[in-house]
């Protein structure tokens, strides 16, 4: 079976180990190149979790910071994987999509205990920061790469393809799946874009989810196949599934050498092999069983020989298979794992309890502490220290006092003592942190709490006039602060909408820009003939469609919308005149949900800029 891999060479590494090991020849063809934004940088001030999507995320922030004491969530076990390789010791993965990801933090996480930073590409897929932005939580996204998409396949590539030399195309993201069904229909030097369809009718698409499988889609392949679940384990099951129902011979050893690999014990492989070998020699010896008996009188002797062999040969795997047979069943290595799965996931949540309730008695904020403790902490602090009363060398005598009750009291005493020490601690932490609070700019605190509280507002589809109003009030002193204000006032009592309503909405606009927006010809016989091609009507789909009409404005823009780009949706419609009324009110909502996450971020930085300034 050979196999074509899109993914980038790094990325692509241990797939097609795995690959090899099961006698499968793998090509790579990556079509997306990941590059380093020039200048990017990550601001990690208030930040207690950060949030990857992709292994390019780990690497390209593993190259900015030396930071590795944050707690990492990932998106999938490779995210996780890059980051455990990377030095970061608390690590969690979602196991799944950018939707679990989201709801892993909500859970682990506390909106209190600070914002999020998502590390991200230049295109993202899915709406993180909405999602989070509606349980309360801050995320600002830090874009640290870009991936470029290929604009040409390798010619050895194109020729494999076009003579139908690849059994199955392993697809890993929606982008590099458009990215390889616009690349086949190119007209090359080479083979013909027909030439490499008819490749592509050959050959099995294995897909990462749903949503890759629907991309590949566009192509007329033998089979589109998506995997039960979006990682690795799920990409070499699919694989192992079609290995399994190819018609193709596969070499015995390498997918022996696969199998333990799922169950995790090597005796029961070889068992199995064993008895298969001894079966098929069992099955040689029957049809040829005078043979065996009895060599032809005139056999050469080394013939001879290599015939005593294989009897001996045939004794021995005898001999090993009864032994096997006979051995004790042992339990299976995969239960023994799940157990103790099982256990290490209920420590892992006991951890996790005990961590919450250490973080809300020993890490509350300190601007929540009320005026009359602080008064009381001030007394504290004037008081002068009380020499402690010397104690007696000996206690006065307690006639008729029960010794098993005295013992108990001091062994309550000595408690008390204890937990007198443990208090002294915390009140001396208290103090310390009330002197650092002392020490900074009260007025730009409070602007930096506003500042997130009207981000999470500006997440959710509410109004934010109030929040907005707080911001204001505290950013008098700042022109810079108050401009970015200003650019969020048209949206604050309406609120924005998410990205997800406006994707939502975005066919209303299509149907308004269809067959009745244009205005009716003046001819009898042309107004006839446009209500009759109306009862019909085909609206062309895809990123690909040419032309700057707003059927086509509209096909594209409805494509970068299905990929998360709500930027690139509204640039579809810039110099695009005049404009269905539906479709013109759409792009002034989508406008305000992109100036308010512009706005939001801008007013973040320049708010954590303006404390860090203070001291």
């Amino acid at each position: 079976m050979r196999v074509l891999v899109t993914r980038p060479e790094e990325d692509a590494a241990p797939l097609a180990d795995a690959l090899r090991q099961r006698g499968v020849e793998v090509e790579i063809e990556p079509l997306l190149s990941v590059r380093p934004i020039a200048g990017a940088a990550v601001e990690l001030a208030g930040v207690q979790a950060i949030l990857f999507t992709s292994a390019n995320g780990v690497r390209a922030f593993a190259q900015l910071s030396a930071r590795r004491d944050l707690r990492a969530l990932a998106v999938g076990e490779g995210s996780a994987a890059a980051l455990r390789a990377a030095g970061f010791t608390e690590v969690t993965s979602a196991q799944g999509n950018v939707e679990d990801l989201a709801r892993l933090a909500a859970e682990r996480l506390k909106p209190a205990d600070g914002g999020l930073l998502h590390v991200a590409g230049s295109v993202v897929a899915g709406d993180l920061a909405g999602r989070l932005g509606e349980a309360g939580f801050t995320v600002q996204r830090a874009v640290l790469y870009e991936a470029k998409p290929a604009e040409r396949l390798a010619a050895g590539v194109r020729e494999r393809l076009a003579a139908k030399r690849f059994d199955a195309v392993l697809f890993f993201s929606p982008r590099t799946a458009t990215t390889f069904a616009e690349l086949a229909r190119i007209e090359d030097s080479g083979p013909s874009a027909d030439a490499l369809i008819d490749g592509c009718r050959q050959a099995v698409a294995l897909c990462l989810s749903p949503a890759v499988a629907k991309a590949a889609g566009a192509l007329p392949w033998r089979e589109v196949r998506g995997a039960g679940r979006p990682d690795l384990a799920g990409m070499l099951e699919l694989i192992d599934s079609e290995l399994a129902g190819s018609a193709r011979p596969v070499e015995a050893p390498a997918r022996a050498q696969a199998a333990p690999a799922k169950r995790g014990g090597f005796k029961a492989a070889l068992a199995v092999a064993l008895i298969v070998l001894a079966g098929v020699v069992a099955a040689i010896a029957a049809s040829q069983l005078d043979w065996f008996a009895s060599p032809p009188p005139a056999a050469d002797p080394a013939l001879q020989v290599a015939i005593n062999d294989l009897r001996a040969e045939l004794r021995g795997l005898d001999e090993r298979v009864a032994a096997l047979e006979s051995a004790p069943k042992e339990t299976p290595a995969g239960d023994e794992i799940a157990a103790l799965g099982a256990r290490i996931d209920e420590t892992a949540k006991e951890i996790e309890n005990l961590r919450e309730q250490v973080n809300e008695v020993y890490t509350a904020p300190p601007p929540t502490v009320p005026d009359d403790i602080m008064a009381r902490l001030n007394a504290l602090e004037r008081r002068p220290a009380e020499p402690a009363p010397e104690a007696p060398d000996s206690p006065p005598p307690m006639p008729n006092v029960d010794p098993a009750l005295m013992e108990r009291l001091e062994r309550e005493n000595q408690t008390l003592r204890t937990e007198m020490a443990a208090l002294q601690g915390d009140l001396t932490v208290l103090q310390s942190t009330v002197a650092g609070l002392r020490a900074q700019s009260p007025v730009k605190a409070a602007l930096v709490l506003a500042v997130g509280q009207l981000r999470a507002a500006l997440a959710a589809d509410r109004p934010f006039a109030g929040e907005l109003d707080t911001v204001r009030d505290l950013a008098r002193s700042d022109a810079a602060l108050g401009a970015i204000v200003e650019r969020l006032a048209p949206w604050a009592e309406r609120g924005a909408r998410t990205p997800g309503e406006l994707q939502a909405s975005f066919p209303a606009g299509i149907a308004a820009a269809g067959p009745d927006s244009a205005p009716p010809p003046a001819d009898w016989y042309r107004r006839l003939w446009v209500r009759l091609t109306g009862l019909v009507s085909v609206r062309r789909v895809g990123s690909d469609v040419p032309g700057e009409d707003i059927a086509a404005r509209i096909a594209r823009a409805e494509a970068k919308l299905g990929e998360g780009d709500l930027s690139g949706a509204v640039m579809e419609f810039d110099g695009a005149a005049p404009l269905p009324p539906a479709l013109a009110a759409w792009i002034a909502e989508a406008r305000g949900r992109l100036t308010a996450d512009e706005a939001g971020s801008e007013l973040a930085a320049a708010a954590s800029s303006a404390l860090a300034g203070g001291g």
